[in-house]
């Protein structure tokens, strides 16, 4: 009886096919943005940037 409990469809699932690139959009786009931000920004105003 649990054996075909457990196999009972819950309608819910991971529909991943087709959609890889905007899984790595929002897994890897905010990194690439924030590091794009601080490049852009440090280049506009070189000396805030303090390394030392």
């Amino acid at each position: 009886m649990q054996k075909a409990f457990l196999r009972q469809p819950t309608g819910i699932g991971w529909k991943v096919q087709g959609k890889r690139r905007f899984w790595l959009a929002a897994w890897f786009g905010p990194a690439v943005l924030t590091l794009l931000g601080a490049v852009l920004y440090f280049d506009q105003f070189p000396s805030r940037l303090d390394l030392f």
